[in-house]
């Protein structure tokens, strides 16, 4: 799934040619069987004023004559946006992406160009919502740093470590929980982990209180790898079988089953060098 960096990439080639735009038509190329997209309020008639990312959630801020509303789109596992004369596409972890003939929705802008929902499992969600677009959701925690596209409040270190060091479960399981920082993933928590020196089955409240600031600098860090260019080649652990740093092997495990990979060399103590 899309994790924080990709679903920024996504929201800044979808405000390449949008914003300002009024939105012509929406054409539904093809449902998914068991919903809709757009099931609820077409966007069209809107005009696209500003593009935010909101956790792993892209928001399309548009205006009516009357009202303000948000086109909210969750990538799910293989949801992204792009232009009909301006293809894109980025190349995942597990391998290059090709969009071949996934492209579900279809949005005819007043500059004439063609904005394009690709979604190739249809697990991805397209729906017109109001109030303040997920700002304050309570099912959406805050953002872990201030990005080009970031929409919310940032994380602060004391509410940080009030969740962690209250958390029962491992705290790789904790960290992916999106009510405690919005857009941490799968990759993202195996890195932090490894680079903070932190064994990710440990409970979060068996965490010593010096790791944690550790660890949520170690989250930043590995998430401005790919920001904003989507890239994998600064990986320590995750899908590899030497470790990055020390080139012992690597451990494959599962926790909340999500394949989990950690360096039993490296993760021990906490580390103090915040250089991947």
């Amino acid at each position: 799934m899309p994790e924080l960096p990709e679903v920024e990439a996504i929201a800044a080639v979808a405000a390449r040619h949008c914003i300002g735009q009024r939105i012509e038509s929406v054409e539904i190329v093809r449902q998914p069987k068991n919903r809709a997209y757009f099931y609820h309020i077409s966007p069209v008639g809107s005009i696209i004023r500003e593009v935010h990312r909101r956790g792993k959630h892209v928001l399309f801020g548009i205006q009516w004559p009357n009202s303000n509303a948000w086109i909210d789109c969750h990538n799910a596992m293989t949801g992204y946006w792009d232009y009909e004369d301006d293809p894109w596409c980025f190349d995942y972890v597990e391998g290059p992406r090709d969009s071949g003939d996934h492209v579900r929705v279809r949005m005819v802008l007043s500059n004439g160009r063609v904005l394009r929902f690709h979604d190739a499992r249809f697990f991805g969600r397209l729906t017109v919502i109001g109030g303040d677009g997920l700002r304050s959701n309570p099912a959406i925690g805050p953002e872990l740093m201030q990005t080009a596209f970031g929409f919310g409040p940032i994380v602060t270190m004391r509410g940080f470590a009030e969740a962690v060091l209250s958390d029962r479960r491992p705290i790789k399981h904790a960290i992916m929980d999106q009510r405690l920082v919005a857009g941490i993933g799968n990759i993202y928590a195996n890195e932090g982990c490894h680079l903070a020196g932190i064994d990710p089955h440990v409970a979060g409240r068996n965490l010593h209180p010096t790791q944690v600031p550790i660890l949520l600098e170690a989250l930043r860090c590995v998430v401005s790898h790919s920001i904003p260019k989507v890239q994998y080649q600064w990986r320590k652990v995750y899908r590899r079988d030497l470790c990055g740093s020390c080139d012992g092997p690597v451990v494959r495990t599962e926790i909340a089953k999500r394949a989990t990979f950690m360096c039993n060399r490296c993760q021990g103590e906490p580390r103090h060098d915040m250089q991947a």
